[in-house]
């Protein structure tokens, strides 16, 4: 980590880099590892002032304190000296450059054995590890050491995100590899960490330069969590983290940031294939929870591309939690709208138990309307909140929509069920079943179904597998209609 007093004069000096920074950003790369060239363009940049030996192992640069290397002897030093430069200085490009024209390139190579290992791709994927852990160590000094609503904290933060975004760039460079060379889980770990740093870096910049949250109270306000029995959303998102429930109300916000981004957890390269989702949603709902202004959040959704349905449903979710009469109120005036956006099952769980049925079965018929099946529980549902006819053609409608679908099937099957069962008799064998809905009408009620349509052969097939305690009356019935009726089927 950079020594504060000296790295004051280096920063300092950054309006004399323009020539050495022309040279560096000029030279061959394949010339830096070779002939010592690395060696002789440091000396210029140590002459300038631009980086210090500050020992006989160690070099000081614009972004940390250089430790000789275990292998590549001085070539290596130095080439990493000058990477930190390029990159401080805005110039990842040069690193680029060295990693396409010099590491990736088959054609490039040398007999000299410490040429021959500068070469070597693993070389700058040491390099870019060994960075990403400085910056990272710098960012967690900062956020525990530094006030964050301090110029220091956003002065810093802004040069931090400047770094660790071109380092990002060379780290994506390297994990695409050569031709014959697949990124290492080192490497693939490593740029996931720089990802979730700089998103780490990029929140707190975009929330210390946002006017209208200076004055709002950094601790949630939301009463929700804690009580037992209650499916609070929070939970979820937390849970898309690895972190537990009670990590939330965050106390403060650098809290949020830690919780978040800087956990420690083991995730692997998933937050950035996955473009940093749950981080976000995450930090959206405690920005909904201390009151950020609407303002504020779409300009968080414009800066982290967040669509305005996802904002809405991370709003619902931060309403649903707080289980006011008001707060549930707004919740459902925007559920109908974002239902393909949220976790309908526990949303329509969760209205349930509030003793919003309508509510949750507007929900459920905004997503039949645009096309998606109900689940088991959403079916059934909306079966309790119908009559007889309003069952009968909502079982009928289920068993259209799912088609040949198997799963589907099952769901429409188990609903006609407990519609017949919950109607049986009476009113329910003058309705026009269909092949799948007789199917699904208990096994002695089917078989006055058919018999009261003239079907007695398959009445008969029917009642051989009732209870005999419900088929004995009729089975003497239908043996005499049988012997005195015409029959529809014969």
């Amino acid at each position: 980590m950079r020594q504060p007093a000296i790295t004051m004069e280096v920063e300092q000096s950054r309006g004399e880099w323009s020539d050495e920074m022309r040279e560096l950003c000029s030279v061959e790369p394949k010339s830096l590892a070779t002939g010592g060239g690395s060696s002789r363009l440091f000396a210029k940049f140590a002459q300038a002032g631009l980086t210090r030996q500050v020992g006989p192992t160690r070099i000081l640069t614009p972004l940390r304190n250089l430790e000789l290397p275990r292998q590549g002897g001085a070539e290596a030093w130095h080439l990493f000296a000058l990477f930190d430069c390029a990159l401080e200085g805005g110039f990842p490009a040069v690193i680029l450059d060295y990693v396409v024209q010099v590491c990736q390139d088959s054609q490039v190579v040398s007999s000299d054995p410490t040429e021959s290992f500068l070469m070597r791709g693993n070389l700058v994927e040491s390099w870019c590890e060994e960075v990403a852990l400085a910056l990272r160590r710098e960012f967690h000094t900062l956020v525990e050491t530094v006030d964050p609503r301090s110029q220091e904290f956003l002065s810093k933060g802004l040069w931090l995100e400047t770094v660790l975004r071109n380092l990002e760039v060379v780290f994506e460079v390297l994990a695409a590899g050569g031709a014959d060379r697949a990124a290492s889980a080192a490497l693939l770990d490593s740029l996931s960490q720089v990802t979730l740093a700089l998103e780490a870096c990029r929140t707190c910049n975009w929330y210390l330069c946002s006017e209208d949250l200076g004055g709002l109270q950094p601790k949630p306000s939301s009463s929700g969590v804690g009580r037992e029995h209650a499916p609070f959303f929070v939970g979820d998102l937390l849970a898309d983290l690895g972190l537990p429930k009670d990590a939330y109300p965050f106390v403060s916000f650098v809290d949020a940031v830690k919780k978040i981004f800087l956990a420690g957890r083991d995730r692997g390269a998933a937050s950035a294939t996955k473009g940093l989702r749950a981080e976000r949603r995450a930090f959206l709902y405690y920005l909904f929870d201390i009151g950020c202004g609407e303002a504020s959040v779409q300009n968080f959704a414009v800066q982290f591309n967040l669509a305005s349905s996802e904002c809405a449903a991370v709003r619902a979710y931060c309403l649903l939690d707080r289980r006011d009469g008001s707060s549930v109120d707004e919740a459902c005036l925007i559920l109908p709208s974002v239902a393909n956006h949220i976790n309908h099952t526990k949303v329509v769980q969760e209205l349930m138990a509030l003793g919003r049925s309508q509510n949750a079965l507007d929900i459920i018929r905004s997503r039949l309307d645009n096309g998606s099946f109900p689940t088991l529980a959403e079916a059934m549902l909306s079966l309790e909140c119908k009559g007889l006819y309003e069952g009968f053609l909502h079982c009928r409608d289920l068993f259209e929509a799912a088609g040949d679908d198997a799963a589907s099937s099952r769901i429409a099957e188990q609903c006609t069920r407990a519609w017949c069962e919950r109607h049986q008799g009476g009113k329910v064998n003058q309705l026009p079943f269909g092949e799948r809905e007789e199917a699904c009408l208990p096994k002695s009620g089917r078989a006055l179904y058919l018999a009261m349509r003239r079907r007695y052969k398959e009445a008969e097939a029917a009642l051989k597998d009732a209870p005999e305690e419900d088929s004995s009356v009729l089975r003497k019935l239908l043996e005499t209609a049988a012997a005195v009726l015409p029959a529809e089927t014969s």
